[in-house]
């Protein structure tokens, strides 16, 4: 569970980089609109805020089951998110990154619901 939220918060901390640094080498200037940067940069920040609760959390997993519980929910949400931007939004060249994303998205998700029963019965007094 700990590598888990470690890795969470890994890849939560690279889209933060992307959206608040990178999105000009990524983004066509005339698609960059100020709602576009506005938008970016509220995203890049709350992706900042979650990379912080899974590091904090990786290091006590059973003391932090609410972070838990919002990695499996953030996975969740994000892997419904990427299906529809891959099934009906982006076009192919566009789509690498959503696919990439989804595939992590998935194996995050997999692994934190696996781990659950574990960290439930490492809070059970032996």
């Amino acid at each position: 569970m700990k590598t888990l939220l470690r890795v969470a918060a890994l890849v939560c901390a690279v889209w933060a980089v992307l959206l608040l640094v990178g999105k000009e080498r990524w983004v066509v200037a005339d698609e960059l609109t100020p709602l576009v940067r506005a938008l970016a940069n509220t995203l890049g920040l709350t992706y900042v805020v979650l990379a912080a609760l899974f590091a904090g959390a990786a290091i006590a997993p059973a003391a932090n089951r609410v972070a838990v519980y919002a990695g499996i929910l953030l996975m969740a949400l994000n892997t419904v998110n990427e299906l529809y931007q891959l099934l009906v939004l982006l076009p192919l060249p566009l789509a690498t990154v959503s696919l990439v994303n989804l595939v992590v998205n998935i194996a995050l998700l997999v692994g934190l619901i696996e781990g659950l029963p574990r960290l439930a019965q490492g809070d059970t007094p032996n």
